[in-house]
């Protein structure tokens, strides 16, 4: 069965006029079965980043890798923590405490030339949970990064991670 962009808003329009008073906030969800895909197989795994119009619930939180100028530009654009060479160094051998920073968080991103050390340090725990940092150039300007990140959702295939 093929669904249109039409159908859809139709759905949800109506949805909304069906709805009576009530004492929560109110979401919608979308299952899209998608035929000739074998999820066990790995080239049919989907995985995406979408970013929305509006920041979905509460905005996601960003770690930030980086160190001098981008670590001040990434504070000053509203990362919500800052972590740089020494500190991810500091963290080398405590597992425990790198699983406890990354569970805060939702989207890491990179300063480039930090990318090395933070795949041999962090990698192993960012991998799994699908939070590998994305990088950035030192000379970029964070803030158009951080502002998209926050209205970005992850869509991915059911029992992925």
């Amino acid at each position: 069965m093929t669904i249109n962009r039409k159908e859809i808003l139709e759905a949800i329009a109506k949805a909304k006029q069906n709805k009576g008073e009530r004492k929560f906030k109110q979401s919608f969800d979308i299952s899209i079965a998608v035929e000739g895909l074998n999820p066990k197989k790995p080239e049919s795994r989907i995985t995406a980043d979408v970013t929305l119009p509006h920041v979905p619930g509460k905005p996601q939180k960003i770690l930030f890798f980086a160190d001098g100028e981008l670590a001040r530009r990434a504070r000053e654009a509203g990362a919500d923590r800052v972590v740089g060479k020494e500190e991810i160094q500091r963290l080398e051998g405590k597992k425990k405490e790198i699983k406890k920073l990354v569970e805060e968080y939702d989207m890491t991103v990179a300063q480039a030339d930090l990318m090395v050390l933070v795949g041999k340090i962090l990698g192993p725990v960012l991998g799994p949970r699908g939070k590998m940092p994305r990088p950035i150039p030192s000379t970029a300007d964070p803030a158009p990064l951080i502002e998209r990140l926050r209205k970005t959702i992850r869509v991915m295939n059911k029992g992925q991670l």
